[in-house]
């Protein structure tokens, strides 16, 4: 399924929120699993209900963009 094409454009979006659905069979796939240009970033504190926990992630299967993101390096950010 092509979402948009791409034309060295990426897709980001932003899914905190998912994993919240009152009905799991209602939970739409992430971007990053339909288009190899899209980055899918997810937490953990909106779906456990735990604020201010600090965990989360950003998915990709662009091997060029992952490679520039410094793929498989722990990104951390201090306040």
């Amino acid at each position: 399924m092509l979402i948009f094409a791409p034309v060295a454009n990426y897709l980001f979006s932003d899914e905190v929120y998912r994993g919240v659905e009152r009905d799991p069979a209602r939970t739409l796939p992430q971007a990053a699993d339909l288009s190899e240009c899209a980055l899918s970033l997810n937490v953990t504190s909106k779906s456990l209900g735990l604020p201010g926990l600090r965990i989360g992630w950003i998915t990709c299967r662009h091997r060029p963009l992952l490679t520039r993101a410094g793929a498989g390096q722990a990104l951390h950010h201090h306040l």
